[in-house]
């Protein structure tokens, strides 16, 4: 028994070494995949409420962007690297618009909208980094970072896109208000009248 729990007690800080030293990794780095298939899928399963997800998968698509940005300042940004960003970019951008499917079929519409904002958000700050990054970067540096560009400027177009429907529809759902009038406009007419 004692052997047993030796055994399981150097499993787990072995593998609690290999989760922690994988989450500083970068795409091509070996233990990449170990962070992407393991711990980050394993902290999305954690998340309870359909929120809490699409908070995760803003901020694993925050650290997708943020990792290209890395690469490409140390001038590891090369066509596998690119590629992995693409990729990963994809999947989060997938997984939110899954989200905010789910959330107009539940009738959440100003749930659906407010993560189309926020994902408009992040992906608008991202290309400002990077375009900043590029233009102020030697150019080997913007040659690397052309294809993210590229791939951010589309994906924004297209988050702009679905975003301006979500948002149509979450404004045709809410409940029209009763128009108040200001107290001026309101003592005005009531001069007026008397």
């Amino acid at each position: 028994m004692a052997f047993l729990t030796i055994i399981l007690m150097l499993a787990a800080a072995i593998g609690g070494e290999l989760s922690y030293k994988a989450n500083a990794s970068l795409p091509g780095d070996f233990l990449y995949s170990y962070k992407i298939e393991v711990n980050e899928k394993l902290e999305r399963a954690l998340a309870h409420t359909d929120t809490a997800v699409v908070n995760w998968d803003l901020f694993l698509l925050k650290e997708r962007l943020d990792e290209a940005q890395t690469l490409a300042k140390h001038g590891r940004l090369d066509a596998q690297a690119q590629t992995a960003v693409t990729q990963n970019v994809n999947e989060h951008v997938r997984n939110l618009t899954a989200a905010v499917d789910k959330f107009q079929a539940e009738g959440k519409y100003d749930e659906a909208a407010k993560t189309m904002s926020q994902l408009y958000n992040t992906l608008s700050f991202a290309l400002q980094q990077v375009a900043n990054q590029s233009i102020n970067g030697s150019p080997t540096l913007q040659i690397s970072l052309a294809p993210v560009l590229v791939k951010l400027r589309t994906t924004l177009n297209t988050v702009a896109l679905i975003s301006t429907k979500v948002q149509a529809k979450a404004a045709s759902q809410t409940p029209t208000q009763p128009q108040i009038t200001s107290n001026i406009t309101a003592a005005a007419e009531a001069s007026y009248f008397k």
